[in-house]
């Protein structure tokens, strides 16, 4: 976690640093204040939406299945998508240095996240069903989609919105 906010820098450059260097890459650094005020006031709302849940331990456990369905899939398509910048968008590799960096380290963090996640339920007692349940309720919908490009991309991926 530290390593993700930037704080830990032992393993080699922050993660905000090589997303900056992404969108200096791609030309999209005039952005970065406009979409950094946009990222901090998404999490102002995160944190007063009410809570779908009763208690802070479900709300912990549908957080750390969304963070590990993320470290998952990054794992899974970093490679590609770095390729794929490097290739259509003639982005420099150390530009993407952001996406090798995740294809690297997030098959360990995705193996990580799930012992994580197991340990969070045994500790908090929760109930096979019970847990099950608030991971379906998490991810009953694109939450790649809904949390990175918004409620009208969501509408427009699951067809409710043309396009």
């Amino acid at each position: 976690m530290l390593e993700e906010l930037g704080i830990d820098e032992v393993n080699g450059e922050s993660h905000p640093s090589l997303l900056h260097k992404l969108a200096d890459g791609a030309s999209l650094s005039p952005l970065m204040t406009d979409l950094e005020d946009q990222a901090a006031e998404d999490i102002r709302q995160v944190v007063v939406d009410p809570l779908l849940y009763p208690s802070l331990r479900e709300v912990g456990l549908a957080a750390l299945v969304e963070i590990e369905a993320f470290e998952y899939m990054l794992s899974r398509v970093a490679t590609r998508i770095a390729r794929a910048l490097i290739t259509y968008r003639k982005l420099s590799p150390d530009a993407v240095k952001w996406f090798s960096h995740h294809s690297e380290v997030d098959i360990q963090h995705a193996e990580q996240g799930l012992a994580i996640l197991e340990e969070y339920i045994a500790h908090y007692e929760l109930g096979t069903d019970e847990a099950q349940t608030i991971a379906e309720i998490t991810m009953r919908e694109n939450v790649f989609i809904r949390r990175y490009f918004g409620e009208k991309a969501l509408a427009t991926a699951a067809g409710r919105v043309e396009q």
